[in-house]
């Protein structure tokens, strides 16, 4: 779903040589963009868009004028296209420019609007190119969010491919930890590499129908190391499709040490992991309520600007906004605190595991360790209930922003009934 507040973060280069349109219309549009980037001919568009794309990077779309002098609108998005091919523009045209319309969409210019313009035309066919961007954008930010994912199951979990017939193409650095065996020892030989003696040849055979069918397979398997130690993992075995999603390229497998340590260290980060989420989940939550906020107080304000003898409104808004941005801050001052919880997390995780291979053999050692490590999880779990009361207390506080923005909607209207009944 497409957020109207997203004109905010939008950018426009308008190219246009009539004076009083290109004056009248970017005011027009500055009512409801970041910023309006004005050129007066074609060579000075691609001059500023040059510009920018140098420095800032700000410019979202393009509108401009097909028929300028010395040089069209068509030549100048040609020689932008050779800069950055996925810059979108919106062609301003009269009736006698079809002459250009082919060569327009040649350059890819699928949005048209004819002169005289009527605004409402107009921000529909941006709206359109807006909705487009900020999906693109979206998409970026959920394959950034799950590469952080992936990530972090690489850091916690036993993982390998394979091709259709059992070789592998692709271990991590845990697997070859367990194992025993280095990349290039695993890479390009058959899995049962780590396939212990003692496994039931019926357990393998289920496995290999269940994957070859389009099924993920789960079960306890052990397996057997390069210097002949024993380990067990819970197992989730998949199929991995192309791009037809019927046709089945290889196999991944994700897998989990079962000892009661890796099990308590595993436990732990994905606890980590956890709250990770869903704090940021209510951080993103917040930020978007208080966007919401801003925006009704800029609605309020324009409301208010054509009345007099406002003072007392005008107070109350004022406060509240000075509420919304403690509100802000304290959440930025929470998220940093999150992230250097974070980072002594891990910094924990990696110290513990230092010390357990360096006392694998010595089991008081690692006993004394292990106790240390479940008291930091109890402080950092003490920490976690801590800033999950902080968040009730946001809650509070963003209930009492929606309860004074409802009072002020109130004052509004009973002003406005005052001035009405004048």
């Amino acid at each position: 779903m497409f957020d109207s507040s997203f004109f905010k973060e939008v950018t426009i280069l308008y190219v246009e040589d009539d004076d009083y349109v290109r004056e009248s219309l970017s005011e027009v549009l500055s009512r409801f963009f970041k910023k309006i980037i004005t050129a007066s001919n074609a060579n000075d568009g691609y001059n500023k868009f040059l510009e920018d794309f140098n420095t800032h990077k700000e410019i979202t779309l393009i509108i401009s004028d097909i028929n300028m002098p010395n040089k069209n609108g068509l030549v100048m998005i040609k020689e932008i296209k050779e800069i950055s091919k996925k810059i979108p523009f919106i062609l301003l045209t009269a009736h006698n420019d079809s002459k250009y319309m082919l060569e327009a969409i040649r350059l890819g210019v699928s949005h048209y609007v004819l002169k005289p313009i009527i605004i409402e035309d107009l921000m529909t066919h941006i709206r359109e190119l807006c909705e487009h961007i900020y999906q693109e954008h979206k998409i970026i930010n959920q394959q950034k969010a799950l590469c952080e994912y992936i990530n972090i199951v690489d850091q916690v979990a036993i993982i390998s491919s394979t091709d259709k017939n059992g070789i592998i193409t692709n271990v991590n650095d845990i697997f070859c930890e367990v194992s025993g065996y280095t990349h290039n020892e695993l890479i390009g030989k058959h899995h049962n590499i780590v396939r212990h003696p003692e496994m039931p040849s019926e357990v393998f055979k289920e496995l290999w129908n269940t994957i070859k069918s389009g099924n993920t397979w789960r079960g306890k398997v052990k397996n057997l190391a390069k210097d002949g130690s024993t380990y067990y993992v819970e197992a989730h075995i998949f199929p991995v499709f192309c791009n037809d999603n019927k046709t089945v390229k290889g196999y991944m497998g994700v897998r989990f040490l079962t000892t009661d340590i890796e099990r308590e260290k595993r436990t732990f980060k994905q606890k980590v992991i956890k709250n990770l989420i869903e704090n940021k989940s209510l951080i993103c939550a917040y930020e978007e309520t208080i966007e919401n906020l801003r925006n009704d107080i800029a609605t309020l304000e324009k409301k208010l600007n054509v009345y007099d003898n406002m003072d007392l409104v005008f107070d109350a808004l004022y406060k509240q906004k000075d509420k919304n941005a403690r509100l802000l801050s304290q959440i930025a001052s929470y998220e940093e605190q999150l992230e250097s919880s974070i980072i002594k997390n891990q910094e924990i995780a990696k110290e513990a595991k230092k010390r357990e291979i360096k006392a694998w053999d010595e089991l008081k050692v690692i006993k004394i360790k292990y106790d240390s490590l479940q008291n930091s999880m109890k402080i950092k779990d003490k920490e976690l209930q801590e800033k999950e009361k902080l968040i009730v207390s946001y809650q509070e506080r963003l209930a009492d922003s929606f309860k004074t923005n409802e009072n002020l909607r109130d004052v509004i209207n009973f002003k406005e009934k005052q001035l009405s009944g004048k």
